[in-house]
């Protein structure tokens, strides 16, 4: 069982969007159906007796976690480093059908533009088939690592709090920090 951090606080954000469209370099027209937008977050702060300290904490110890005055005021180099911050956010873009085409302004040419082929991707009426999708993560910790590991990315206790934090019916954007969405 995980202990709860002592500050938490989750953010779920979802758009859904019905149409968009763009026009790059004045000939190519870009055409978007169906567009959801999602983005999630997770910042939690604990007290980490071990990291302030920088020394391991034994949790068989009767003193496991907590700390004397004395500790407080003439063991912990740093205070700042008792707080561990850790963060995680998460954004996705779902479209469902997408079309390119080229629109050339040339006088003239607007007789040949029914002949011109277009792109299209998706556009399946089942909703199975999704014609673009991206998913950016981003994860952080001011907790200290070893010398060798990333130090910036969250360690897997922290991960499994953030992703036991997090119910399954909730919208996508808080799913996506979870690892197996």
């Amino acid at each position: 069982e995980l202990e709860e951090s002592e500050f938490f606080i989750r953010a779920d954000f979802n758009m859904p969007i019905d149409a968009a469209s763009a026009k790059l370099l004045y000939f190519l027209n870009l055409g978007f159906h169906d567009i959801d937008i999602a983005f999630g977050a997770g910042i939690f702060v604990d007290i980490d007796k071990a990291n302030g300290m920088r020394k391991t904490d034994n949790p068989n110890s009767v003193s496991y976690g907590r700390m004397t005055l004395d500790e407080l005021k003439n063991k912990v180099p740093q205070k700042k480093d008792l707080f561990v911050i850790c963060a995680a956010a998460a954004a996705g873009v779902t479209v469902d059908d997408f079309v390119a085409e080229l629109d050339i302004p040339i006088p003239g040419l607007d007789k040949i533009q029914p002949w011109i082929p277009k792109l299209n991707v998706g556009g399946d009426s089942s909703g199975e088939n999704t014609a673009l999708q991206a998913v950016i993560k981003k994860e952080l910790t001011t907790k200290r690592g070893p010398r060798n590991s990333n130090r910036f990315l969250l360690n897997p206790t922290d991960r499994r709090r953030l992703e036991n934090s997090i119910p399954q019916t909730s919208h996508r954007g808080l799913r996506m920090l979870c690892a197996n969405e």
